[in-house]
C-alpha cells in the first residue's frame, strides 16, 4: 500500500518489483508524478488501485498482451 505520502515524487524505489503477492494499492499522494517504477510488474494477484493521486497525469504508454506477444516474437 503507498497511500497518503505527500512528498512521494516517483516510484523509483519499486523498479525491481516483478510481481505483487495480494492488491496494490496508490491512493492520495499528492506530488506523485509517475508510475515508472512499476514497469516491470506483470502481475498482480488481486486488485489494483490507483486513485486521488492529484499531480498523475498518465498512467504512461498503455501495452496490451498482445502488443507484447507481438514485439517478442520479433526479437
Amino acid at each position: 500500500m503507498i497511500w497518503n505520502s505527500p512528498a512521494l515524487v516517483d516510484l523509483a524505489g519499486l523498479k525491481g518489483v516483478t510481481s505483487v503477492g495480494g492488491s496494490l494499492y496508490i491512493v492520495r499522494n499528492d506530488a506523485l508524478q509517475s508510475l515508472a517504477g512499476l514497469s516491470g510488474i506483470s502481475s498482480v494477484v488481486s486488485d489494483l488501485y490507483i486513485e486521488d493521486n492529484p499531480s498523475l497525469t498518465s498512467l504512461g504508454p498503455r501495452r496490451s498482451r498482445h502488443d507484447r506477444r507481438r514485439r517478442d516474437a520479433r526479437g
